[in-house]
């Protein structure tokens, strides 16, 4: 009788810790499995449809939101990248090149230059000052250009339009603030009839002479003043050709795009040159830049150029005393310079994007 009892306990008891240990690991497989279904759904691998559903509301609300910050993210990273080396190319390109044109141009512009454009006063040195903008205005054109890039891959929805206005509005501030002293020192090479003088000597002497670090800073806003329609126009009109032609041209894009940029280049110097003429006048302070030596005096006509009065008032004036040919002076080199700078700009700036971007 004990045997047969023996041989039940003993029967129940192994069927029990089977079904027990079967059960332990058929819980064990399930969390496995659903282990298993998670890494692969945020390793982003392939996985059933069934189990993909039952984590459907775990990653629904995490992975849109960060994928697309994560997109703006390299987006704008990228933008801003190829914009500072497609800026700093352009800038290069444009300043070997460009500088004698840029010479001629600025003489011409004189009030007192009583000349024309082939003149042999006009001709002379004409790499005259090409050093400041080349140290200065390499890394300012990269940082125009990889800030309004960048900008513009932040405000990437918006109208196109206001979007311009703001990247270029944004991208002229930096940009001006670091270039203008070396501006200013390449017109007064430009505008020096000594023709051994220095950038260095002349930046030393505007900074001793005419007010320390404010006197670097002369025409400043003028040049700010003449940048920001003359880059909206260059850019819209740039914009604006390149959809219109875009179908119906079908050579190198590059070419392309470098023939498009000498046109909108033109547009943007014939409507904004008497602001240029303005600016010149600004940065021109007889007494110092032709030889002058007369502390008090350069220190008196900085002060003036400084507080000078609005732009509108001084177009006026330049018109009223000279004629109004007068707000157009230079424009003949100007609108040759804008041809090949057109071209050299947006020819080199979209060919290192995309040399950049690959």
């Amino acid at each position: 009788l004990v045997l047969p009892m023996m041989r039940s306990v003993f029967v129940v008891v192994f069927c029990s810790c089977v079904l027990a240990g079967a059960s332990a690991l058929s819980d064990h497989g399930a969390l496995t499995r659903r282990a298993a279904l998670q890494k692969g759904v945020f390793a982003g691998v392939v996985v059933p449809p069934l189990a993909a559903s039952a984590l459907a509301p775990a990653t629904a609300v995490l992975s849109p939101t960060t994928t697309q910050q994560q997109q703006q993210e390299t987006r704008v990273r990228s933008e801003l990248m190829s914009g500072l080396a497609g800026g700093a190319a352009q800038r290069i390109a444009k300043d070997v090149v460009l500088h004698p044109f840029d010479t001629v141009k600025t003489r011409v512009q004189r009030k007192d230059f009583g000349g024309t454009f082939l003149s042999r006063r006009a001709l002379a040195n004409p790499y005259a000052g090409v050093l400041a903008p080349l140290v200065v205005g390499v890394p300012a054109g990269a940082l125009f250009f990889g800030v309004k890039d960048a900008t513009a891959a932040l405000l990437g929805g918006f109208n196109e339009d206001l979007v311009e206005l703001v990247t270029v509005a944004v991208a002229n501030g930096p940009y001006w603030l670091v270039r203008s002293p070396a501006e200013l020192v390449k017109v007064r090479a430009q505008l020096d009839d000594r023709s051994n003088v220095s950038g260095f000597q002349l930046a030393k002497d505007i900074y001793q002479t005419q007010g320390g670090l404010p006197g670097l800073y002369v025409g400043a806003k003028e040049s700010y003043s003449y940048a920001l329609p003359t880059d909206l126009v260059k850019f819209y009109v740039y914009r604006k050709l390149k959809t219109q032609f875009k179908s119906r041209v079908t050579t190198n894009a590059i070419l392309k795009k470098a023939a498009l940029g000498s046109l909108a280049s033109a547009a943007a110097q014939l409507a904004t040159t008497p602001l240029d003429v303005v600016r010149t006048r600004t940065m021109d302070l007889q007494q110092q830049s032709f030889g002058g030596r007369d502390h008090r005096a350069a220190l008196k006509a900085s002060e003036e150029a400084l507080s000078s009065p609005p732009i509108p008032a001084r177009l006026r004036a330049i018109a009223a005393d000279e004629g109004l040919p007068a707000l157009w002076a230079g424009l003949t080199p100007k609108l040759l310079r804008s041809v090949v700078s057109g071209a050299l700009q947006f020819g080199s700036y979209e060919f290192t994007k995309r040399v950049f971007r690959t």
